[in-house]
């Protein structure tokens, strides 16, 4: 441990313990942020369900549920602490910010609204917040038209006093929020924000940007917190690794054991002196305890490290702003083999193609209930006639198994997934899901997994618009489109 006053050059994380959050109506969660009430009490938003959950973690005891709010949440901050009685503001994707009131007495919980207020002179999306120290204030960040925004905001009426932009927003995906203990720095990690995703540092008094981090394997920033001592801790969903920082933001490591694999946000509760994060789909929040070091010589484990050895981040002077970068990795594939036990029975009239090494599948499809029929045809013609296995929900799917265990199962079981991009699919928010596994997957396996398919007009996402589709629109042209799609399956 580090001594009194003594500013540490490095800290471990150690003693990981993971609580999993039961509750038989929690099916299907999606935690987008956490934060820490008591040493055994979290309280946590759930995206997908729109509303807020405090759970007790030495009995894994869902003890209170808000009502449903009036958009989807992305973060909690707290904002004033009492006995028993903590009052925190939710921010909300409609731009709004509720304001909660938690109060826990006697084994007795509730979660009630205070009240609502719109961000004027805001954000299109309010995706992160957190209370400074001067009285009535809120520091948040958001969406405004084509930009990640962040701006200081009266608790009170939710008039911006400053507003600043951080970055060209290009697509769908988040940014996160801390600050340091003194409440002179601002920290955000971006998501979506290409070329520039990553952590941007800012001087809360003048609004200059410090630095901007952004290393090659921290493509998915999912949350930020700030300890004690200063240290930055940004988490990353995929590939899932904890990197962090000084107070300056420069690099000092990137934790990779004992990180859950979808890890969404990070919170430092400063009473016990932990780091808690959450996972975004398996009900788990994880505890870490930091172990401080002082001597130089303590530090006897290699530094930025993932299998092959990484090169520590370069830091350069742009403009006066420090941009921290590294060599992107070469693309590959680390599957392992495993045999393919299903299905047999068919595509006895062609040799079905070999499956990569740990696929059962070479095909999913992402799609609309509305085009099954053509769907259908389509696995038809590509099994019969090509020899490809497609994973078919019909044919495929376990008994018992939810859609959404289904869908991510098959996903991470194909090489492929094709969505079939129509209006009906885009307002499916399962579909979307879907969309989102897939890259996220091929984030993973660091390979193009998705194959974006046009059947009908529509307008196309922008984190999907990136990517060459296959323009299936017109039947007539399919001796154009069908050899295309045979490629984009088999490269």
């Amino acid at each position: 441990m580090a001594t009194a006053g003594a500013e540490p050059l490095d800290c471990n994380l150690v003693d990981a313990v993971t609580f999993e959050l039961k509750h038989d109506d929690l099916n299907n969660p999606w935690y987008t942020s956490v934060v820490v009430l008591s040493e055994d009490m979290v309280l946590v938003s759930d995206y997908s369900k729109r509303n807020l959950q405090l759970h007790r973690l030495n009995d894994a005891k869902l003890i209170a549920v808000s009502k449903t709010l009036k958009s989807r949440p992305h973060d909690i901050c707290i904002c004033v602490e009492e006995k028993n009685v903590f009052t925190v503001a939710v921010c909300l994707l409609n731009g709004q910010i509720e304001i909660m009131a938690v109060k826990y007495v006697d084994n007795k919980a509730a979660i009630t609204q205070v009240k609502t207020f719109a961000v004027k002179r805001g954000f299109d999306w309010c995706c992160a917040g957190k209370m400074l120290s001067v009285k009535d204030k809120i520091v948040v960040s958001g969406h405004k038209v084509d930009k990640m925004c962040w701006g200081i905001v009266s608790f009170a009426d939710g008039h911006i006093s400053t507003i600043q932009n951080i970055c060209r927003y290009t697509g769908r995906g988040w940014s996160h929020l801390a600050t340091s203990s003194d409440d002179t720095k601002l920290y955000i990690s971006c998501e979506s924000a290409y070329p520039d995703t990553g952590l941007y540092g800012f001087d809360i008094k003048t609004c200059k940007q410090d630095f901007l981090y952004k290393p090659s394997d921290l493509k998915r920033p999912s949350g930020v917190s700030v300890d004690d001592k200063g240290f930055i801790y940004v988490c990353n969903f995929a590939p899932p690794c904890i990197h962090q920082l000084t107070k300056h933001g420069e690099p000092v490591r990137v934790h990779r054991e004992e990180i859950p694999s979808d890890i969404l946000a990070i919170f430092w509760d400063k009473q016990q002196g932990h780091l808690y994060t959450t996972s975004m789909f398996s009900r788990v929040v994880t505890r870490y305890t930091p172990q401080y070091i002082d001597k130089q010589e303590d530090r006897n484990y290699p530094e930025f490290q993932s299998g092959d050895e990484r090169e520590q981040p370069s830091i350069q002077l742009e403009n006066g702003i420090r941009k921290i970068n590294s060599d992107e990795d070469d693309l590959h594939s680390g599957t392992s083999s495993s045999d393919l036990t299903r299905h047999e029975q068919h595509h006895v009239s062609l040799r079905r193609r070999s499956l990569p090494p740990g696929k059962k599948y070479h095909v999913f499809f992402s799609y609309s209930s509305s085009d099954i029929h053509w769907v259908k045809k389509t696995i038809e013609t590509l099994e019969k006639e090509h020899g490809f296995l497609c994973c078919e929900y019909d044919r495929d799917n376990t008994p018992g198994t939810s859609l959404l265990q289904f869908a991510g199962d098959s996903i991470r079981n194909a090489y492929k997934t094709v969505v079939v991009m129509t209006n009906e699919a885009f307002q499916s928010g399962f579909v979307l899901h879907e969309i989102e596994m897939a890259i996220i997957q091929g984030f993973n396996e660091r390979r193009k997994c998705v194959v974006p398919l046009l059947l009908e007009d529509c307008e196309i996402p922008s984190h999907l618009s990136v990517l060459n589709y296959v323009d299936a629109r017109d039947p007539m042209r399919r001796d154009i489109w069908w050899p295309r799609l045979l490629t984009e399956l088999e490269t």
